[in-house]
């Protein structure tokens, strides 16, 4: 039986990581966060929908809230991918071309 589960239990707190493995057949995986000693379990109830069923998930960055379990092993709540721009790096532009200008410094109107 699986314990731990419901509404995060306090002390919990928001993390970031990448997805380190995750075994859709066992019906778990891990998520390495920088700077802790142990991976952090996931269970694919935890992931959004759409990616549950997916098995190319491996280094997806991931935000999470991560609890103690009653075991006393860090577990992942609430899974959701980290956007481009929500405190990662965004991706490089495209071959050849510049970055686009600031929000709300494109080109003048009429021009």
């Amino acid at each position: 039986a699986i314990v731990g589960g419901g509404p995060p239990r306090p002390g919990a707190r928001m993390c970031r990581g990448k997805i380190k493995q995750f075994n859709k057949q066992k019906g778990y995986g891990f998520i390495d966060v920088p700077g802790e000693q142990t991976d952090v379990f996931l269970l694919p109830s935890e992931l959004p929908a759409e990616f549950r069923d997916r098995q190319d998930i491996i280094g997806l960055d991931v935000g999470f809230e991560i609890y103690i379990s009653e075991e006393g092993k860090p577990r992942a709540k609430g899974v959701h991918l980290l956007q481009p721009g929500f405190g990662m790096l965004p991706p490089p532009p495209p071959f050849g071309g510049l970055p686009p200008p600031p929000m709300g410094f494109g080109h003048p109107i009429g021009v």
